[in-house]
């Protein structure tokens, strides 16, 4: 049986749920049918034994000349154009790689000759000893510098591997600067990498820009802490030189990434040093950018002086002609500006963003995008979030913002979770948690969350998460933490009778509930509060909540109804709110209801996966072959709300494909069982 290519389409239904982007699986394999399934049966980035062994077996079919061509080619990712080919092949022997064209492991165009699937030529390089590798890699350095103007990409890529240190140097600095002005952030990690490992064979002043443009990338990859220690080397290396504003600029950029790994106050004092050193340097540019950064800082942190710092800053800024601090300015002043309504706060975010986009300041497109989901979430505006998370993180993803892309992720979570897809949010949340294992001070914004759900169905370990999430917060000082953990440990008080804890959140959260956008926390905290007999019933609070399920059945159980508080049971035990159903069910005995409804989740307690009664439905017709967009007809729901009932059934049942969860679902010991 012939198979053709399956389309980038059918990839993504293959690879929903298990961590693959259907674009990059499908650039990886062509959409190879085999290549596909077997990429999804191990992690991404590995190449599978069985795909290896399919290759190389091939490979070996070939003649001795062929084999060694293709070894050549296998060094070199993407296409390779004829010039170069014929360098590397000692002329016009492009003859010997007419088999592997015939047997379909190449292709040719008009521009050149690449492999026919990038996981095949994956395979046969990491066959090939290290030795070798790094001989082939070589061959090609010497071909592109006898080019009259040689690729400096391919030059650092194939230099970091072929151990020319010389080449990386010389290449590799520039080429990391240009990529980052392109927005292209994993190649400008990739070569400030490779020339930070030879930093010490270049000037000091050298090496310290190297360094500094190193612990910057590093920064874009989430790669907090390995930042935070590149950057401190960049700042020392800066103080030697007596360069007040290279110096001074490198302290601003290291204040940020304090920030970032959690230690607030070691950011606060290095950006008041950065302005200080700055201002007595006398530059005026540098003066502005240290300034802007020092009136981030204490907007983050809720410091009162926030708002006044950032408008010096706009003045300095404006003066010097520096429009992407302008930007700045405006994302940190819809945070520290007083006196703001939602419509305000929203507005200045979204000029912010709509400058950086426009002058192509990625970066503070890139924090435009999640300060402003971050807002939308607080505000309760979810088709707006909606359509915020969709753009941005198709942004922060084509350019390698890989912890803005964290934070908008999260926010994608909590989306779900405040619409009722409690297993979609809980699923991915867990999945950032496990995938990031130091994610720095965003730690603040996944892990209270997930602890939230674990709470509210009832799991004890709920407790302590939010109990540390708490004490990290008050630490951090950030308003999202504060809210997401304060909130979260104040609704666990709530659902466990811990008025003690309850009390304990409201006392921390008083010097921060006047906080510029506060006002929606601050409810959410004293609605929950009031539920736990802290304060005195009295008008309802402007809730954060857009008419979310779990808050529409809590507050008719709060409204004194007997059939309201019965319909709100209902509505509990169809989310899985396994504690807050208990308090009704308390509540509605007490008041001397015998018909008090037993719920339906015995069904998912029974369910030896832990699956849902819909998710055990899911699970059924997807193991008879349908895919999500006919199950979604077939149950009359949407295509989404599928893919996330396929994405919690694959983590539940410990499966990486939906091909294992359909073999799961049909072997006769489970389908008995199940």
């Amino acid at each position: 049986m012939l198979l053709r290519p399956l389309s980038v389409t059918a990839v993504g239904e293959l690879a929903a749920g298990t961590g693959w982007r259907a674009a990059s699986l499908h650039d990886l394999t062509a959409g190879n049918p085999f290549f596909v399934t077997e990429a999804l049966a191990v992690a991404p980035g590995q190449v599978p034994a069985t795909v290896a062994e399919a290759v190389l077996a091939r490979v070996r079919r070939l003649d001795p000349a062929c084999q060694a061509a293709l070894a050549q080619l296998a060094v070199v990712p993407g296409w390779v154009d004829f010039a170069l080919l014929e360098q590397l092949l000692d002329g016009d022997h492009l003859d010997v790689l007419v088999a592997a064209e015939e047997q379909g492991m190449l292709r040719v165009r008009a521009d050149g000759v690449g492999f026919r699937h990038e996981l095949a030529r994956q395979a046969i390089e990491a066959s090939l000893p290290a030795l070798r590798r790094r001989m082939l890699h070589r061959a090609v350095i010497a071909a592109l510098r006898r080019q009259d103007r040689p690729d400096p990409t391919r030059l650092v890529h194939h230099a970091a591997r072929g151990g020319d240190a010389g080449t990386v140097l010389e290449y590799a600095p520039g080429a990391g600067r240009e990529a980052a002005a392109a927005g292209s952030h994993r190649q400008a990690l990739a070569h400030f990498e490779a020339a930070a490992a030879h930093a010490d064979r270049l000037p000091p002043e050298q090496s310290a820009a190297v360094l500094d443009g190193y612990a910057w990338e590093l920064h874009n990859a989430h790669r907090f802490g390995a930042a935070v220690a590149v950057g401190e080397r960049a700042v020392a290396g800066y103080a030697g030189l007596g360069d007040a504003v290279a110096h001074g600029q490198a302290l601003v950029r290291l204040s940020r990434l304090y920030y970032l790994v959690g230690h607030t106050g070691q950011a606060e004092r290095t950006a008041r040093a950065s302005v200080d050193t700055l201002e007595q340097a006398g530059s005026a540019a540098a003066t502005a950018f240290a300034v802007t950064n020092h009136g981030a800082i204490l907007a983050l942190v809720g410091d009162p002086g926030a708002d006044r710092t950032l408008s010096r800053a706009s003045e300095l800024a404006e003066r010097a002609g520096r429009v992407d601090l302008v930007e700045l300015c405006l994302n940190y002043q819809s945070l520290a500006g007083p006196g703001l309504d939602p419509d305000g706060r929203i507005g200045l975010l979204r000029r912010s963003l709509d400058l950086a986009l426009a002058h192509g300041h990625y970066e503070h497109a890139a924090r435009g995008y999640t300060n402003l989901g971050e807002l939308l979430y607080r505000y309760g505006r979810l088709e707006e979030l909606e359509r915020c998370l969709a753009d941005g993180l198709a942004f922060t993803r084509d350019r390698g913002f890989w912890s803005h892309s964290y934070n908008l992720e999260v926010h994608a979570c909590l989306l779900r979770m405040r619409r009722g897809d409690w297993a979609g949010a809980e699923a991915g949340l867990a999945a950032l948690i496990e995938r990031d294992e130091d994610p720095g001070m965003l730690r603040l914004y996944a892990e209270p969350q997930y602890a939230r759900l674990l709470a509210r169905r009832g799991a004890p370990e709920a407790g302590p998460l939010l109990e540390a999430a708490w004490r990290h917060a008050l630490a951090q000082r950030s308003l999202i933490g504060l809210a997401y953990a304060g909130t979260g440990l104040m609704e666990w008080a709530w659902l466990c009778g811990r008025t003690d804890v309850a009390a304990a959140v409201l006392d921390g959260w008083r010097p921060h509930s006047d906080r510029p956008g506060a006002e929606p926390v601050d409810a959410e905290l004293r609605r929950y509060a009031r539920r736990a007999g802290l304060l005195a019933p009295g008008e309802p609070d402007i809730s954060n909540v857009d008419d979310g399920p779990y808050e529409r059945a809590l507050t008719l159980a709060d409204s004194g109804a007997l059939q309201a508080a019965v319909e709100a049971v209902r509505m509990l035990d169809e989310l899985g709110a396994i504690a807050a159903a208990r308090l009704v069910r308390r509540g509605l005995r007490r008041r001397g209801v015998r018909t008090v409804p037993r719920g339906p989740l015995a069904a998912t307690r029974a369910h030896p996966a832990g699956l849902t009664r819909r998710q055990a439905g899911v699970l059924s017709l997807l193991a008879e072959g349908l895919t999500n967009a006919e199950i979604a007809t077939k149950l009359v729901l949407s295509v989404r709300t599928v893919d996330r009932h396929v994405a919690s059934i694959l983590d539940k049942l410990g499966v990486s494909s939906r091909r294992e969860a359909a073999a799961m679902a049909r072997s006769p010991a489970n389908a008995a069982a199940w």
